[in-house]
Parts: C-alpha cells; structure tokens; sequence
C-alpha cells in the first residue's frame, strides 16, 4: 500500500529524530553537541538539518528554530 500524498497546506512530516534535532537547534546547540547527546556524527547532524530547512522552507537555522516554535512545525 502506498501512502497518501501530502496535502498542499499540510507541512510536510518529519521522523522523531529529526523533530528532536529541531528541538536542539531552537536550544542552541551546535551541531557537535546535537551529536553527542543523540549519539550520531556532527556530519549526520549536518545533513539532517539541511533536509529538514528544505522541507520547512526555512533559510537559516534562526528560522528553523523560529518554525519550531510555531504552528508550522509537523508534528
């Protein structure tokens, strides 16, 4: 079974993963310190990042933070 497509107005989902190093950026945590506490490599943390601004339309990691503490933020 395929999953449904996303809705244009629905964000778009990210994994737990992802929505817990969005978590840690709107703490302020370089991407060393995302790594060490989520036991991956800072490149890791990097690339991840870089998906999840794409996916959120986000620019900057300031921007990231500032869509993780509003409603845009998937859940």
């Amino acid at each position: 079974m395929t999953p449904s497509p996303r809705q244009p107005d629905e964000p778009p989902a990210l994994t737990p993963l992802q929505r817990e190093i969005v978590v840690l950026v709107m703490n302020g945590l370089p991407n060393r310190e995302i790594a060490d506490q989520l036991g991956i490599r800072p490149g890791l943390v990097g690339i991840h990042i870089g998906s999840i601004t794409h996916a959120l339309c986000a620019m900057s990691r300031a921007e990231l933070a500032a869509i993780g503490t509003d409603e845009r933020m998937p859940r």
